[in-house]
């Protein structure tokens, strides 16, 4: 009982704190869910402690504000430094850089294989250990179909380096901040089935910069803690179809996006709810075409909706069922997007357009009877006949 309690408990956490990352595929990425509070350093191998996570190399550590106030694994003291979680109670730690390309490297397994061809947002946050010797340049995320094996002394000896190529990598340089935390992120499109996430540094030391960060630290190693994994795919900025609007209606929601974990802007700002929201509402005065820029990860893309405002309360739409040579057949009280269909006596469509702009001339039809469909934005209907005389 003691533990779906802290299941259920770990579940509400998550939903309050990462709300933005609906789409997430990586179950439990902000180590908010867990069984066992942690007690020691060395927490991911050999248990299921911590949801969803396992150790991919040597002695990962899960660092938790449930922990005793002060011990190796407590929140936001602890064995390797200061620092309070980016979000929620709990965060992982991994040692990037030691003697003989010694690393530490964490796993998860992803809600859903990725898709062949399909591009991919991934954005994970590290923040450098105060008891760090190290400061280094290399941190990455590798996708793979099945599991890196866990290390144990007999399948997988030192030097514990997993010489794999991740598909995101850091490139901004040696991380020195034990203050804030750092997003790493970048964008690959999947080869297909990939089912797995391991995060570390990949690097040999030989090709790892670094710099002396704490040269008084007793622990000669690079400490990095983890927190916030998130794996989306990327999706192109949606707008709803173009909307006719009443005068003083309600107002309409004009995007139509699932995807959270990016930026938006929305141009022009005026008679929109929030300019930068995935989903605005909007009410304005005149009609407008909205735009709107997504932003994930390095990925841009564009869409746009025109919001038509018309005075609902004229007469409904007056149809003319005669024209003569040279004349247009005009429609009062037009709708924008009003949809026309015109047949000729044997059933054959004639004429249409889905924005009739009153531009039907008698000279394009021959004499005689006609059949027109008509319906407006508002879902209005109209069927009757229409003579043609010449």
């Amino acid at each position: 009982m003691k533990t779906l309690k802290k299941i259920l408990l770990g579940l509400l956490l998550s939903s309050i704190f990462f709300n933005t990352n609906a789409q997430n595929l990586v179950y439990n990425g902000g180590f908010e869910i867990y069984d066992t509070c942690p007690y020691s350093l060395n927490f991911f191998c050999g248990n299921l402690y911590l949801a969803n996570w396992q150790c991919a190399s040597l002695s990962p550590d899960y660092f938790n504000t449930c922990a005793l106030v002060v011990s190796e694994v407590s929140v936001p003291n602890n064995f390797l430094g200061y620092q309070y979680p980016k979000n929620g109670n709990g965060y992982a730690g991994v040692a990037s850089r030691d003697a003989q390309n010694t690393r530490e490297f964490i796993q998860a397994k992803l809600d859903t294989a990725l898709s062949i061809g399909k591009q991919y947002c991934v954005k994970l946050y590290i923040s450098l250990g105060d008891t760090s010797f190290h400061a280094i340049d290399k941190f990455g995320a590798y996708f793979s179909d099945t599991a890196v094996i866990p290390y144990d002394n007999v399948n997988y000896p030192a030097p514990y380096l997993l010489t794999y190529t991740p598909q995101v990598q850091w490139m901004g340089g040696v991380i020195t901040d034990t203050v804030n935390w750092i997003e790493v992120s970048g964008t690959f499109t999947a080869a297909g089935n990939e089912n797995y996430i391991t995060i570390g540094n990949f690097e040999y030391d030989s090709l790892t910069s670094f710099i002396v960060f704490n040269s008084l630290s007793g622990l000669p190693v690079n400490y990095y803690y983890l927190d916030d994994v998130s794996v989306e795919e990327v999706k192109t900025a949606r707008a709803v179809n173009d909307t006719l609007l009443c005068v003083n209606a309600d107002s309409v929601m004009i995007g139509i996006n699932v995807t959270e974990n990016a930026s938006y802007s929305w141009q022009p700002s005026a008679g929109l709810s929030d300019a930068n929201a995935p989903n605005p509402k909007a009410k304005p005065t005149v009609t407008t075409t909205y735009y709107v820029v997504k932003t994930q990860c390095s990925v841009l893309s564009t869409d746009s909706v025109t919001i038509s405002i018309y005075d609902c309360t004229v007469y409904p739409l007056t149809i003319p069922t005669l024209i003569t040579t040279n004349e247009y057949w005009e429609l009062k009280h037009l709708e924008p997007n009003t949809q026309v269909w015109v047949y000729n006596s044997i059933g054959q469509l004639v004429f249409k357009e889905s924005n009739y702009q009153n531009k039907l001339n008698a000279q394009l039809l021959a004499s005689g009877i006609y059949i027109y469909n008509i319906e407006t934005a508002r879902g209005d209907f109209y069927k009757g006949k229409l003579e043609v005389v010449k």
